[in-house]
């Protein structure tokens, strides 16, 4: 399972090759949000994910005091 730096970091890798209002463009969101969302202002929104083929999954794990 990914976790939201993995994520953060698979946005950050298409600046490598692209300008950041590029990336932007081609997640379907503005440069401005970009921006915020790599400096941890934001979450990524559903446009960013379904850019990068992933989904929001929520799950549960035992804490141990059974």
């Amino acid at each position: 399972m990914l976790t939201a730096d993995d994520v953060r970091r698979m946005v950050a890798d298409k600046l490598k090759d692209m300008a950041q209002v590029a990336v932007a463009e081609s997640m379907g969101v503005s440069a401005s949000y970009l921006n915020d969302y790599l400096h941890f202002r934001r979450e990524p929104r559903p446009k960013i994910l379904e850019a990068l083929g992933l989904r929001v999954v929520v799950g549960y794990e035992r804490t141990g005091d059974d």
